[in-house]
Order: structure tokens, then C-alpha cells, then sequence
């Protein structure tokens, strides 16, 4: 242990050339810097601490839209609605109910179905985009963690009439979407619901996982090594 350490300051042992303590120091700065550059040196991130679900990221958007649709259609506390989906799924019920919650904390009472009366507001919706993207946001180099970055996409287009004669009171298409960064070993926990429209592909293995990685790790062993066995007079 004490002809180790007089290795590193620079001093002789007998039968063995040392490195300078000068050496040392710089060719260890050397490997420090790009041991930070092996644990990805990035622009910050902003990092959901604990990530929504994506089942429930749809729910909020939904909501969103149907309030949207709410205010163009002009409905109040007075009327009664009915809400129809056109050309949705299975998949797709939870977030009809999430559309038909926010229309009945609007208006005095809601049914899924197409009842028509003279004093009744009738919503017919069709989902027309539901989206989930991942793309890297990290590598997050050597010892890091990878991030990705998660888009939800939610599009309606919403058909709102009122009474038997059907009169328009808004015809169009609206779209909201919500986006963070999260830990990649999470992704499988916000899409734990098994509901296909909330699952979306990773994205592959970006440039430093693939190459600058596996460079840098060979370039730092590679100064490692030279430092240790240089002989220096």
C-alpha cells in the first residue's frame, strides 16, 4: 500500500518507473472530464416527478375539450342534454364518460343516447385523433437515466344542436395535448391500464448509446491505461 501511494506522488521504488505527480493530475483531469461526458452532459429537463397515467392525461383533455364545446355551444345550467359518439370504440368508452361528466356538471342532467325535445341540447361527438408519442429527450449517458418525452394528442369534432328541428349551435373540430419528460423505466407504470389508445412504441437507442457511448468508455480506459503503464524518467 505505501509503494502505491509513493507510485502516485511521483517518488521511486526500487525497480519500478514512476509517473510525475504532475502527470497524474493532468492526465486524471483528463479522465474525469470525460467521465462527465460518458454520463451525458445535457440541457435540463423538465421531469414529471410523478408522471399522470396516460389513461388519465386522455380523461383531462377530454374534459378540456368538452368545456370548450360547452362554451361555444353556449350551453347553461337550464338545459338538458344528450350525448352521442359516432364511430368510436370500446377503447373509447372511458373517455365518452369523461365527456358526458363534464357536459352534466354544466347543464341540468345528461344522457348518453339521441333523445330529441324542443328544450333538449344534443352533443353527437366522434373521436377523429387519439395519439401517444415517445421520443428521447436524454440519453443520459453511462451511469444517467433515460428520459423520454411523452405527447398525448386528443382531437373531437362535436356537432351541437338544439331541439327536434335541430338547430346548429356550434359544428367543429377541436384538439388538445399534453406533454412532459419522464423516466423511461416508468413508461410501463403510466400505461399499466390496458387500453390500447394509450400505448405508443419507444423510441430506439439515440447516438450516444449507440456509439459516443461505447467511444467514450474506450477513450477514458484508454487514458487510464496510458497513465499507468508510461514510464516516465
Amino acid at each position: 500500500m505505501t509503494a502505491f501511494f509513493r507510485t502516485l506522488v511521483g517518488t521511486r521504488t526500487k525497480g519500478f518507473p514512476l509517473i510525475p505527480l504532475k502527470h497524474c493530475i493532468r492526465g486524471g483531469s483528463c479522465f474525469l472530464l470525460l467521465l462527465q461526458l460518458s454520463c451525458g452532459i445535457s440541457q435540463p429537463q423538465t421531469e414529471a416527478v410523478d408522471p399522470p397515467r396516460t389513461v388519465d392525461v386522455f380523461t383531462q383533455l377530454t374534459a378540456e375539450l368538452a368545456g370548450s364545446f360547452i362554451l361555444e355551444g353556449g350551453v347553461s345550467l337550464s338545459d338538458s342534454c344528450t350525448v352521442t359518439f359516432v364511430n368510436s370504440k370500446p377503447d373509447l368508452l372511458f373517455i365518452e364518460n369523461a365527456f358526458a361528466g363534464t357536459v352534466r356538471k354544466s347543464s341540468a342532467s345528461v344522457e348518453l343516447g339521441s333523445r330529441f325535445a324542443a328544450h333538449v341540447v344534443h352533443f353527437e361527438v366522434q373521436p377523429t385523433m387519439t395519439r401517444v408519442r415517445y421520443e428521447n429527450a436524454s440519453d443520459g449517458g453511462l451511469f444517467g437515466t433515460r428520459r423520454v418525452a411523452r405527447s398525448v394528442s386528443l382531437e373531437l369534432s362535436a356537432r351541437i344542436t338544439r331541439g327536434e328541428g335541430g338547430n346548429l349551435l356550434f359544428a367543429g373540430v377541436r384538439q388538445e395535448t399534453y406533454r412532459d419528460t419522464i423516466d423511461i423505466r416508468r413508461v410501463e407504470e403510466v400505461d399499466a391500464v390496458p387500453v390500447s389508445v394509450s400505448r405508443a412504441p419507444l423510441p430506439a437507442d439515440g447516438f450516444f448509446d449507440r456509439f459516443l457511448g461505447p467511444l467514450v468508455v474506450l477513450a477514458a480506459s484508454g487514458v487510464l491505461v496510458y497513465l499507468l503503464f508510461t514510464v516516465r524518467s
